[in-house]
């Protein structure tokens, strides 16, 4: 018998309540949420007795909390995930020759004490990995051709520039080692030149944008920092060797024009900037210092 036919309705209480942040402009509506013996009109407008009408409120109400519970651990359980498992290049390509040889099932059962989280389904990926490189390797004449090793898929999407992505990076980077300024204009330069030389003809028509030349500054590991000192990094051995030069081609003018050593002065220079930039300049994050273009 259907409850609603002796009395029985549902009812929704709404409570409006102000947020927490008085910013807000409009109200909220809160559903209340209460025990189901809330929802049960009273005794007297049913025509069910007091035993009656005790035990099926009791009923519903524990129906109703074990679904409740249940409802729960199950959505904790569903947003749980595991660790995922990561394998060498070399296990990779053992697991999927012995699964290709023997079998899914035998292959885990060999790798079980080694390996005790194998799933089937890793296993069943290696195997046609492991299928599809031997099948390569037989096209291109190597029959008795043997895999080593299985590396890992690169995840994401591959650089704009592709082969140029790695040169571009590594120039940046040489360019910052040495004392030089690096920054929006620079790297679109940069860039675009390097494109140039390569005559790369899907980069033709590639134009550096705002977002693409932040990428390259989070890849080359930079960050927006102050030029503290004028003084660029000298390799070394560099300074020896100029400073040698330097006192030979003195020597060789006193030694020319007959000039005493009481003649010779040594004057500081002035350092001013030949390339007009800005202070704030992109260097590697957490450096110690950071240089500044100057003569």
């Amino acid at each position: 018998m259907s409850l609603f036919r002796c009395g029985f309705t549902v009812q929704k209480k709404n409570i409006t309540e102000r947020p927490n942040n008085s910013d807000a402009s409009e109200d909220l509506e809160i559903v209340e949420i209460q025990s189901v013996s809330a929802y049960f009109p009273s005794q007297g407008s049913t025509s069910l007795g007091n035993v009656e009408y005790h035990a099926v409120e009791s009923s519903v109400a524990s129906l109703a909390n074990s679904h409740s519970t249940e409802g729960s651990l199950a959505t904790s359980a569903a947003r749980k995930r595991g660790k995922y498992q990561h394998y060498s290049a070399e296990t990779r390509a053992k697991i999927g020759k012995f699964s290709s040889e023997n079998g899914n099932s035998k292959a885990i059962n060999h790798f079980k004490e080694e390996l005790p989280t194998l799933k089937e389904s890793t296993v069943r990926t290696l195997r046609q990995a492991y299928e599809k490189r031997l099948r390569e390797e037989k096209k291109k004449g190597n029959i008795d051709a043997t895999i080593t090793a299985i590396p890992s898929d690169t995840r994401g999407r591959p650089p704009i520039l592709r082969d140029l992505d790695s040169k571009l990076i590594s120039l940046l980077q040489s360019i910052r080692s040495r004392g030089g300024v690096v920054n929006l204009c620079v790297v679109k330069a940069t860039v675009l030149a390097l494109v140039d030389c390569n005559k790369t003809p899907y980069l033709r028509e590639f134009e550096p944008t705002v977002t693409w030349v932040k990428s390259i500054y989070r890849r080359c590991n930079f960050t927006r920092r102050a030029g503290t000192t004028t003084r660029p990094p000298v390799p070394g051995g560099m300074f020896e060797k100029c400073k040698l030069s330097f006192l030979t081609d003195i020597y060789k003018l006193m030694t020319e024009n007959k000039i005493p050593p009481e003649l010779v002065l040594n004057v500081n220079q002035t350092p001013c900037s030949y390339v007009s930039v800005e202070r704030m300049a992109k260097a590697a994050r957490n450096s110690w210092r950071q240089f500044q273009l100057k003569v």
